[in-house]
């Protein structure tokens, strides 16, 4: 048997290095202001490849896949993108480089109190709480350096390995001077022979001995107090330097009288003035073929729009999937869907990236052995993309083969030790660690016949509705906006500019994914709204949404849809969770 793993795990190498260093061409355009932008130079990072763009700010350009692209101009920012194995047109709008004069402002600036730290803890990543009040980097005079307990590796030996992994500075040492346990110091000394090691404070208990007993998946904040100011708070204990740490056993933040905690989007005092669009005007900015289908009220007619069209837009898989969708939605035409889609089938081949959006569409209609022959052929094309592994064994979940599910669970985690998955990726890792939980805390007992399956299980810790969206395209940008039963509004931004740190990771680990919660705090309805920013190749982007109704729960339930994210820069409305637990789809 491990013989054949390792004959599985060889073949899965090989098959990406092939993929790797196969060479393909992209080619695109380079704008500034809507007009071409020549003499841009276009080149492969650490390498002597590249090339210039021309007069219609055109070019093209041999790459390999992981390869990161450099588009540079005097007087631009610079931008960096990774290619994936999908990657064929890249277009780039450039944006001027402002160096402004310094000047002097004189301005009134309102200092934060201890209130406003306290309101602020849930949403600001940056605010500690210690023995001695909020604390945060923007308010303090001295060097606070803090991060969120999300980033911290859950994977790692104990605490404080994973506070050495997140904060550059720090290093864990055994037994030094020959005394007993495991100890973390910061480096700020010539030498760490003889420095004294870092003290801790957990939820406002100081201990000179290092918490390795401490949960890591518990932790809300770590910070660290620089020496000087350490003495000056903590005299003698604070020699060596301070870590504070927040965790999920202590209550921290303001409540307001309700006892509700503070939301994002409350704090932000942002207002909804429900300017999202509707289907209806969505769909009069669509593609003129797409209206005549959505328009078409005989299955023949529907038919005929897509005869009539096929010849200009055949050459789409965005187009085969609007048809298919439409001949769903108004006729159940399940047979005409799998002929079209047979007719057309070299485009989705080959093209991980319209599989993915062919398997959302299925799942979307409750057709999942059919969407479990998407996942495992894309399995079989990505094989070191680590979501490759997430929806695979979602996919066997899916079709009730749980402990298959659980197999390929098994698998990432051991091809992640064994270094040929990526495994430190703070934002993917929460996300597959509560799917493969839920797993075991649901199927467990199916699987398990002799052992309990709550003796493999973590609690879970979140109860409420919990929305999961995927996007089939990796160079995606868009705007998600949440709006709250008090009818404010919080904006998660996926894209270069906000986030180029997070989309990098998104393609070196190889995952198109994130998670929300929504807890029970307040009762009413949430609207969930969408603007789409775009990509690299202009075509459209399908978004799936996966929502979880009493997450965790014996109750718990889900539902699947997909979007279609075509109108850039308008936001739309995509769909209501009621208070009831229903969902109402725009």
């Amino acid at each position: 048997m491990t013989h054949v793993f390792r004959s599985l795990v060889l073949f899965f190498f090989c098959v990406s290095t092939y993929s790797q260093s196969k060479e393909n061409t992209i080619s695109g355009v380079v704008t500034n202001f809507g007009k071409p932008l020549p003499a841009v130079n276009v080149s492969v990072k650490g390498t002597d490849k590249g090339i210039q763009t021309d007069s219609l700010g055109a070019y093209s350009l041999k790459v390999r896949s992981l390869d990161i692209v450099v588009f540079s101009h005097v007087g631009m920012i610079s931008q960096e993108i990774i290619v994936e194995d999908v990657t064929r047109v890249i277009n780039i709008r450039m944006e001027p480089l402002v160096n402004e004069l310094d000047e002097v402002v004189v301005s009134k600036r309102k200092r934060k109190t201890q209130v406003d730290l306290a309101k602020n803890y849930f949403s600001d990543a940056s605010i500690v709480k210690s023995t001695h009040g909020y604390l945060s980097p923007a308010v303090v005079g001295y060097d606070l350096r803090v991060v969120d307990g999300k980033d911290l590796n859950t994977s790692a030996r104990d605490i404080l390995d994973a506070i050495a992994k997140q904060l550059p500075g720090t290093i864990v040492r055994e037994n030094p001077n020959g005394s007993i346990g495991r100890f973390l110091f910061a480096q700020n000394f010539g030498s760490l022979r003889g420095a004294p090691s870092l003290a801790f404070e957990v939820d406002g208990a100081v201990m000179t001995k290092a918490p390795t007993w401490l949960d890591i998946r518990t932790v809300i904040r770590v910070a660290i107090m620089p020496t000087p100011e350490s003495i000056y708070r903590y005299g003698k204990a604070g020699t060596g330097g301070m870590v504070i740490i927040n965790t999920n056993n202590t209550e921290y933040g303001f409540r307001d009288s309700d006892g509700r905690t503070y939301d994002s989007a409350r704090l932000n005092n942002n207002t909804y003035t429900d300017d999202a669009l509707g289907v209806e005007k969505v769909l009069q900015n669509s593609p003129t073929y797409l209206k005549e289908l959505k328009n078409s009220e005989q299955m023949r007619a529907l038919l005929q729009v897509y005869d009539k069209n096929r010849d200009h837009y055949g050459g789409s898989y965005a187009f085969i999937l609007d048809v298919r969708t439409v001949l769903l939605d108004k006729f159940d035409g399940k047979e005409e869907a799998k002929k079209i889609l047979q007719d057309h089938k070299e485009l989705f081949e080959e093209n991980p990236m319209a599989l993915k959006a062919l398997g959302y569409q299925y799942e979307a209609y409750d057709m999942l052995k059919e969407a479990h022959e998407v996942y495992r052929s894309i399995y079989k094309m990505r094989p070191a993309y680590s979501q490759s592994y997430m929806d695979l064994a979602n996919s066997y979940r899916n079709v009730g083969d749980y402990k298959q599910a659980a197999a390929i669970y098994s698998r990432y985690e051991h091809l992640k030790k064994i270094g040929y998955l990526k495994n430190d990726s703070t934002s993917f890792l929460p996300i597959i660690n509560r799917e493969m939980n839920n797993l075991f805390a649901f199927k467990g007992d199916e699987m398990f016949h002799v052992t309990k399956s709550s003796d493999y299980v973590l609690e879970e810790t979140f109860r409420g509705t919990r929305l999961v969206f995927e996007w089939n395209d990796g160079e995606a940008e868009f705007e998600l906006q949440f709006v709250n039963p008090l009818g404010n509004y919080h904006t998660a931004v996926h894209s270069m500019i906000s986030d180029a740190k997070r989309i990098r990771d998104e393609k070196l680990t190889g995952y198109s994914c994130e998670e929300y919660l929504i807890d029970n705090s307040l009762r009413g309805d949430w609207l969930v709204n969408a603007t789409y920013l775009g990509n690299k190749s202009l075509t459209p982007t399908y978004l799936k949404t996966t929502i979880y109704f009493n997450y965790g729960g014996q109750k718990q339930r889900k539902e699947v849809r997909v979007f279609r994210l075509g109108l850039k820069g308008a936001n739309q409305e995509l769909f209501k969770l009621h208070g009831s637990g229903k969902v109402v789809f725009k």
